[in-house]
């Protein structure tokens, strides 16, 4: 007997009672099969639909071949790859992508693809589908673009022989007019081509631009693109470039016309220019050069080149003349034997903070992460050890975002208390810099060419002061922003500490896109107990060796008066103390508290500063018990010394601290 109560719903899909992942594979296989229509559908220009690949120009539809589709075996139809002038894969995707990127959508969509692709195939679609179809057939097909060369750039041998052209190529529509980008420049992509007229580069290592010119001067400016080395040595300065642009492998280049030679990188004004000469650099300095990395001026707008900088009479003399520190190079590739000479990772702080590394450190809003940094970065400044731990001394850099009106203050009070009186190699940004921005890191990269010294330490203050434009929880966005991170690494070899918020839950990690989490070197968790100054700091990820010991920290007032103003000023110190133990109500409860001779030396050195010989005459004991009581003191933050009067004396932060002495 057949029970109707179980039957589908008239006018309804047959498949609605589908779960979604057997409907996602259903639709897909169903799709495949028909994956040569649906090409036909969405790219009437592509070509090579009776073979096994489709080739079109781009996502946007254009005609050309940088958009490979598959349309067998079967199983593989509709996996597609989006190659960049260079050869190298710059998106990819399956089918349901495919249909997103061609109808605006994303793959947060993908209910709605879904949706849309089931009816495409035959099956009932919804009423928002229907209309989008009907919308979708009284569109006027896309306008037909055709190829033109307009320019060949010839890549010749160092004895005059031609190896191969970059071809720039646009497009006109049917009436002859170019077709012109949003920017009103018109739209461009540039194809290499064989000595036999097949596009693609010869076999082999590729050669540099010009390299006749090249064999004639020592010094050369290497910048992106042929229209730009074009323009350079059009006003009688020798210039080169890579084939393939920013996107190329530095290896896929034969760099040796250079070797031994004054070379100076120009690079786009975007991230990725700038990222890509860094890299550039450490193959330079392999062979031999003198190396230099521009940084593009500020004001200039994304993508202002070379070519542009001539075009509008631009110093370009002025403007290479310019005093750049040199490019430190970065790590070529290495063989095996290479590889196992490479020295052991160094540490600022051990099993803290590494050098050249990142970190990051997050927490909820109003636990303190300002004043546990700056703890840190200042230890770091003044090479004096941070609750403990030994620390190398190096130049930091504090890019402030913001609360600049009480900054100044924690500094002071800090130098005062734990400078030991050694001078603080201290920098402070304080305002927030857009880093994903192409001219907020040139901004950032200009500044710190203005130090002294180079730092070794660079703090950003928040990441969200110092984003720019975009979405955290963007992984594209947030990308941006750590390339910036990685150009900054690159161009100084510091450690770049980023604090950051964490969401809503602290336990769930960082706010935000993981694209972060993912680039750094360690990551630190900081919470604070409730109605309290008591924090804890976490490292919740190590690469590079095993998570340090937790720490906590209680946050003491302490007031200092500056001698030469009177003024008082009045700030918080983090104080290590010991872990704490949780009482059933979730609330942290003291192990103990200073008692016997530690409490009595906190007491007199609250009163007045003393030397260890007068500490040991009020305490009754020899000189070497005092001593090894003030050291444990210390240690633990409670106390600190300096000269004063030809004689070292000792003066305690704060009453009581919690510790298991005695």
């Amino acid at each position: 007997m057949i029970d109707f109560n179980l039957a589908d719903r008239q006018g309804k899909p047959s498949n609605v009672t589908e779960l979604p992942a057997v409907r996602k594979t259903r639709v897909m296989r169903a799709v495949q099969l028909r994956i040569r229509d649906l090409v036909r559908t969405l790219y009437p220009h592509a070509t090579g639909l009776k073979g096994d690949t489709a080739r079109i120009g781009g996502l946007s539809g254009e005609a050309g071949q940088s958009l490979a589709i598959a349309l067998s075996p079967i199983d593989s139809a509709g996996l597609w790859k989006e190659f960049n002038e260079g050869g190298g894969v710059r998106d990819s995707g399956d089918v349901f992508d495919l249909y997103a990127l061609a109808n605006g959508m994303t793959r947060r969509d993908l209910p709605r693809i879904v949706d849309e692709l089931d009816a495409w195939c035959g099956g009932s679609p919804p009423a928002y589908v229907q209309k989008r179809h009907e919308a979708l057939a009284a569109k006027p097909p896309p306008p037909v673009k055709h190829e033109e060369i307009v320019n060949a750039f010839p890549y010749l041998s160092s004895t005059g022989e031609k190896l191969f052209e970059t071809c720039r190529i646009e497009y006109r529509d049917d009436a002859g007019n170019k077709v012109l980008r949003e920017n009103g420049k018109p739209e461009k992509i540039y194809r290499p081509r064989r000595l036999d007229g097949s596009w693609g580069y010869p076999p082999g290592q590729w050669s540099l631009y010009r390299v006749p010119d090249i064999d004639r001067t020592q010094d050369v400016v290497l910048v992106e693109g042929e229209p730009c080395a074009d323009a350079l040595n059009g006003i009688g300065i020798t210039a080169t470039t890579a084939p393939g642009g920013s996107s190329v492998k530095p290896d896929k280049i034969d760099w040796r016309p250079l070797a031994g030679k004054n070379v100076i990188l120009w690079p786009d004004n975007d991230v990725p220019g700038i990222k890509f000469m860094n890299e550039i650099a450490a193959h330079l300095r392999t062979i031999g050069c003198t190396v230099r990395l521009l940084a593009p001026p500020p004001g200039k707008p994304e993508k202002w080149d070379a070519a542009d900088a001539v075009a509008e009479a631009f110093d370009v003399v002025g403007f290479l003349k310019a005093p750049v520190e040199p490019v430190r190079p970065l790590l070529p590739i290495l063989d095996v034997q290479g590889l196992l000479s490479v020295p052991d990772p160094t540490w600022i702080i051990d099993g803290w903070v590494i050098d050249d590394g990142a970190s990051v450190w997050y927490g909820p809003p109003k636990t303190y992460k300002t004043f546990n940094v700056l703890d840190m970065a200042l230890s770091v400044a003044c090479g004096v050890p941070w609750r403990g731990n030994a620390v190398v001394q190096q130049p930091v850099l504090y890019l402030l975002g913001e609360g600049m009106g009480t900054f100044k203050y924690r500094v002071h009070v800090w130098l005062a208390k734990r400078s030991e009186g050694r001078q603080a190699r201290f920098w402070t940004i304080p305002v927030g810099v857009p880093l994903s921005t192409p001219e907020g890191l040139a901004n950032a990269i200009a500044a710190i060419d203005s130090l002294p010294v180079r730092p070794g330490l660079i703090v950003v203050d928040t990441l969200n002061r110092h984003f720019g434009p975009g979405d955290e929880n963007s992984s594209q966005d947030m990308t941006r922003f750590v390339q910036s991170v990685d150009a900054l690494r690159a161009h100084t070899r510091a450690h770049i500490a980023v604090v950051h918020h964490s969401g809503k839950d602290a336990e769930k990690g960082a706010r935000g896109s993981s694209a972060l989490l993912g680039a750094v070197d360690n990551e630190f968790r900081i919470t604070r107990t409730e109605g309290t100054k008591i924090c804890r700091i976490e490292c919740t990820a190590a690469r590079h060796s095993d998570e340090p010991k937790p720490m906590t920290v209680e946050l003491i007032a302490v007031e200092v008066t500056n001698p030469e103003t009177g003024l008082v000023m009045s700030s918080l110190l983090p104080v290590l103390r010991e872990d704490m133990d949780e009482e059933k109500g979730g609330k942290p409860e003291r192990k103990s508290a200073y008692s016997g001779a530690y409490a009595a030396i906190l007491k007199m050195l609250q009163d007045a500063p003393l030397s260890t010989w007068e500490v040991a005459d009020k305490l009754g004991v020899d000189r070497s018990n005092a001593g090894k009581k003030l050291r444990v003191l210390e240690q633990d933050g409670a106390v600190f010394s300096r000269d004063e009067e030809n004689r070292k004396v000792w003066i305690a932060i704060a009453h009581t601290l919690p510790t298991g002495n005695e």
